[in-house]
């Protein structure tokens, strides 16, 4: 597997950006003016959310409907983690996330996101890319990091249904001494058991 960038800070998420918009002629994409007044902001924003042992795996910019028949769109920056999606719009006012665990699909198709999730957030519905070089670096910057994404998924969803699974059998011992099949004290060894103390 490709040695995956951990990114902490605005800066190091835009840079990166940069990086990955080289133009034909390998010169970095620095020119955002049309895109933000501060292009850090979104970054910013994000760099805020970052829990201790999270950390950005890669970072592009797409855009949503803000009225289909229109036309008319918003642009947002999609940052991936290790544990989610961070998504921040054009002048950052919009900011939303979603944790792996929801996720059930995340791939490009064309110039369309297909992003399947168990819960609504505006900025992943209607989700497509203007340019096809966009699309591009896109869709490599996915094969890049959804094979470390899924696996992290899978240890989320692993941990949650031992978290549910253990509670489960402890509310099945607490039935027990609740009908006077085991005593107290056999119910506090087995829950001490399953809790692991």
């Amino acid at each position: 597997m490709t040695e995956l960038r951990k990114m902490r800070t605005a800066e190091e998420m835009y840079e990166y950006y940069c990086e990955i918009r080289k133009d034909m002629k390998g010169e970095s994409f620095l020119d955002t003016r049309g895109l933000f007044q501060n292009p850090l902001k979104p970054y910013k924003k994000a760099e805020a959310l970052l829990e201790t042992d999270e950390y950005c795996l890669t970072t592009f910019r797409a855009y949503i409907y803000i009225y289909e028949r229109t036309q008319q769109a918003e642009i947002w920056i999609y940052i991936l983690t290790n544990k989610r999606i961070i998504t921040v719009n054009n002048n950052a006012s919009g900011l939303e996330s979603i944790g792996w665990n929801q996720v059930k699909r995340f791939q490009l198709n064309n110039e369309d996101f297909l992003i399947e999730t168990d819960v609504y957030r505006r900025s992943l519905s209607e989700v497509f890319v203007y340019l096809r070089k966009d699309g591009e670096i896109i869709k490599k910057e996915l094969e890049k990091v959804m094979p470390f994404i899924w696996e992290e998924r899978e240890k989320m969803l692993q941990e949650s249904n031992q978290c549910i699974s253990t509670a489960d059998e402890i509310r099945k011992f607490k039935q027990l001494w609740d009908d006077g099949i085991i005593t107290e004290e056999e119910f506090q060894q087995k829950k001490k058991k399953l809790l692991d103390l």
